[in-house]
């Protein structure tokens, strides 16, 4: 036998040892005591949430039935900011769509707003569709907005603007 042959075996036996290895290995998964370790904690069962009506991107209704039945991560930030919320909700687009192609079902994205004053359902639609379409902007009162968030100890204030 050839040089040419031998490395060409060689190398078809390495990747038929690692098809093997990735198809008939069961992924790893981590212990309640390693996950604590990360820091990981999860509730025993989904948490009911206090009743709330806010309004989505398109100006609609958006209330507790919107959040049956599906997993939604939720990030509470506003279409002005600079810095924190262009990254996070790009984090948040890739994932859904690395879902998307992996034909796993993607998560419902939600951006609620801390600032109600600025950010109209029209200004919400738009900044949460640059991110992925399927995304979700909500927005409302001042007030109602401060209750949502209390319900999933989230806190936020609006900071003093320099003169």
């Amino acid at each position: 036998m050839t040089r040419a042959v031998v490395l060409f075996l060689v190398l078809v036996a390495l990747a038929a040892g690692g098809l093997a290895i990735a198809v008939f290995l069961p992924p790893s998964t981590y212990s309640d005591e390693e996950l604590a370790a990360f820091g990981y904690s999860a509730y025993p069962a989904p948490r009911e949430v206090e009743a709330f009506q806010l309004v989505d991107a398109a100006g609609g209704s958006f209330g507790p039935e919107r959040l049956r039945g599906r997993w939604s991560l939720m990030f509470f930030g506003f279409a002005n900011c600079p810095d924190i919320c262009p990254i996070a909700m790009s984090v948040l687009g890739d994932a859904a769509k690395m879902l998307t192609e992996r034909g796993d079902t993607p998560f419902q994205g939600i951006l609620v707003t801390v600032d109600p004053e600025r950010d109209t359902p029209a200004a919400m639609a738009s900044y949460v569709h640059a991110f992925s379409e399927e995304f979700v902007g909500v927005t409302g009162t001042v007030a109602d907005i401060k209750a949502f968030a209390k319900s999933f100890h989230a806190g936020f204030s609006k900071a003093p603007v320099a003169d």
